[in-house]
């Protein structure tokens, strides 16, 4: 291996961590080809100061090995089984991929005291053990997981990771900050695009990820990665409309259709004053027209950008044609809705108003969906996940 550049933290030294990533420089088609030529492939480090460290990592072909990452979130938990190469960090066969629903942000709103509790908990044990045992079925030797924002949070958070996911399962999970959220979901949006053709490099993507308790936009800048994460998501935009827009309890109501016009105007106004002023790096980076970018919006078909590229019918939409669907849809009950074809009814109006807004605040003239299991394939890149792992303690 070429020498790292004085100062630079090598991730395969340490199995700590938390807020740092290592960001993929080419395209995993570029590296496979590399790799097959016997060249040295150029990668970044990006630590939690912030700084950029390149190093040159010898991509000749090893042997391959089955990983399962799993991605535990407020509403959903998602996993991908897949066969990658480790030292040449190249996802060679997705095996397998799924979500499943589990509303623990919602359950954690309806309870009132901080905890998501023991049913909703009881729920997703239930959902990570069916999941991890498909994935052993496929040939999986190695597991890794995160948890997300409402793990944040919640009070019986970490003793639910301690006991079942990491205790009885040795799923070795961790709560990660926003910032590590999106720089994962960072490495998502680049596989994604690559996958899909889309032709736009590393630099000329923003990522953004939304779940059930946050949302996190990251891109490259001039010193590494910038990353903006509000603690606003599906779960905790409901509420809000059921609570803040129309007076009612949660508690005792979670459904807030239908949604009239001047509810999802009251909301998207509600969401401004919450998530607040974008930062200027991404203003900037969106208003750039000398170097273009494309909005990477990555999740499955059922999250808010599933469902915003259902609403308007394509896979790349503008605010403009987000909020024209936004007002078809306006003053449908929850039948109406499913008649329509979405899921998770209750949450569709929140949803597609959280984008929009979003969109609205920095200015983002369009965002495309590349369905995704959550930022699991980011994971499945991110060396340092991986530190225990037998395929890297050789190198």
């Amino acid at each position: 291996m070429a020498p790292r550049p004085a100062g630079c933290h090598d991730p395969r030294s340490s199995s700590a961590w938390l807020g740092q990533i290592c960001l993929v420089s080419l395209p995993r088609a570029v590296s496979r080809a590399h790799a097959r030529e016997g060249s040295h492939c150029a990668w970044r480090w990006q630590e939690s100061r912030g700084s950029v460290c390149a190093f040159g990592m010898p991509a000749t072909p090893e042997k391959a090995v089955v990983r399962a990452a799993y991605d535990i979130g407020s509403g959903l938990s998602k996993v991908q089984v897949a066969e990658v190469e480790p030292r040449a960090r190249t996802i060679l066969r997705v095996l397998h991929a799924e979500q499943r629903q589990c509303l623990m942000r919602e359950a954690m709103a309806l309870r009132g005291d901080g905890s998501i509790g023991a049913e909703a908990l009881a729920e997703c044990a239930q959902i990570l053990r069916e999941m991890k045992a498909r994935a052993e079925a496929l040939g999986a030797a190695e597991h890794a997981a995160i948890a997300t924002a409402v793990f944040r949070e919640a009070s019986d958070g970490q003793g639910f990771l301690d006991a079942t996911v990491n205790g009885e399962l040795g799923l070795r999970a961790s709560v990660v900050s926003q910032r590590v959220e999106g720089e994962i979901g960072f490495l998502t949006a680049v596989a994604a695009a690559s996958d899909a053709g889309v032709g736009c490099g590393e630099r000329g993507v923003v990522a953004w990820d939304s779940g059930g308790g946050s949302f996190q936009v990251s891109a490259l800048g001039g010193t590494g990665l910038d990353v903006w994460g509000v603690h606003l998501g599906s779960a905790s935009a409901t509420a809000l409309m059921v609570e803040a827009v129309q007076g009612r309890s949660f508690a005792e109501e979670q459904s807030p259709n239908p949604c009239s016009i001047d509810d999802c105007l009251a909301l998207a106004e509600r969401m401004r004053a919450d998530i607040g002023p974008a930062p200027g790096w991404l203003l900037d980076r969106l208003a750039a027209r000398g170097d273009p970018v494309t909005v990477i919006a990555i999740g499955g078909k059922t999250g808010a950008f599933g469902n915003s590229a259902q609403a308007c019918g394509k896979a790349m939409w503008t605010a403009g044609e987000l909020w024209a669907a936004i007002e078809c849809l306006a003053g449908s009950t929850d039948g109406d809705l499913q008649a329509a074809g979405f899921t998770t009814v209750r949450m569709i109006l929140p949803k597609l108003v959280l984008v929009h807004t979003v969109m609205s605040i920095v200015g983002m003239e369009s965002a495309r969906h590349l369905p995704s299991a959550g930022g699991c394939a980011g994971m499945l890149l991110c060396d340092s996940l991986w530190a225990f792992s037998p395929a890297r303690s050789s190198h």
